[in-house]
């Protein structure tokens, strides 16, 4: 992905300011665990950006906003902290393009 800096943000952004707001539960849960997964690829983004972006959502009236940054919160902090390759989505995509490349540069 990193040859590809040029989608990454607005990839990470549409997941975590559009997903994690929509009415489907599991479209949120799942693009939760997606940040989650890719935040080794550019931390800093997800602490400069994206953290205090949802730390502002949990507090919203609408309860799809709340669940949504909430949980994808709790998803880039466990990703944060190095723990992402112990997240139960890697033994679903052990084989994908994705996290042969995750797991070369974490």
């Amino acid at each position: 992905m990193s040859s590809f800096d040029i989608y990454y943000q607005p990839f990470i952004e549409h997941l975590a300011y559009t997903k994690l707001q929509h009415q489907d539960k599991n479209l949120r849960t799942k693009s939760a665990a997606a940040l989650g997964v890719m935040v080794p690829l550019n931390p800093k983004l997800f602490v400069c950006e994206v953290i205090p972006n949802l730390i502002t959502k949990i507090l919203d009236e609408m309860i799809n906003t709340r669940h949504g940054s909430l949980f994808g919160l709790a998803e880039v902090l466990i990703g944060i902290s190095g723990q992402s390759h112990l997240h139960y989505w890697c033994q679903y995509m052990k084989d994908s393009v994705f996290m042969r490349y995750l797991s070369k540069n974490e």
